[in-house]
């Protein structure tokens, strides 16, 4: 559940991502409890990232890399190199966010994001969702774990 911890525990959700204007981590967690999923938005931070992780989140998020329709007023612009410094030097998931689609997903991939969000390009693919998610998944067919 994007956003909304409080619904995320309500409808026992298996988690919830939070951003800067959301609930704070620590309310997120309280919310849903350790055996449930919490992901913090950290723009282009990687100091709010390492606090995000060490406080206990379970993923970090950058971005926006790329600009979006989903929410138009973001402040931030990440680069690949915030993910791939991100993955060679820690253990925590890192999802890239901002914008995101089959034709730009392929640096990010690169860079070691372990997750994509990808609401636009999928909810609003010219063919449907379940294309999106076809065409997605021809992308990421081309990469391997030894190739990133």
């Amino acid at each position: 559940m994007n956003d909304r911890p409080d619904l995320a525990a309500e409808l026992d959700c298996d988690g919830a991502h939070v951003g800067e204007e959301d609930a704070p981590y620590e309310e997120a967690r309280r919310l849903l409890g350790p055996d449930r999923i919490v992901g913090v938005t950290c723009g282009d931070s990687r100091h709010r990232a390492l606090v995000a992780a060490e406080a206990g989140a379970d993923y970090v998020a950058f971005g926006a890399f790329f600009p979006s329709a989903t929410k138009l007023a973001t402040k931030y612009r990440a680069t690949p190199a915030l993910l791939r410094d991100w993955s060679e030097t820690t253990v925590v998931p890192c999802c890239a966010i901002g914008g995101i689609t089959m034709q730009n997903c392929g640096p990010l991939i690169e860079a070691g994001a372990d997750f994509l969000a990808v609401i636009g390009a999928v909810w609003s693919h010219p063919n449907g969702p379940r294309e999106a998610v076809r065409e997605f998944n021809a992308v990421f067919a081309g990469y391997s774990r030894a190739q990133i």
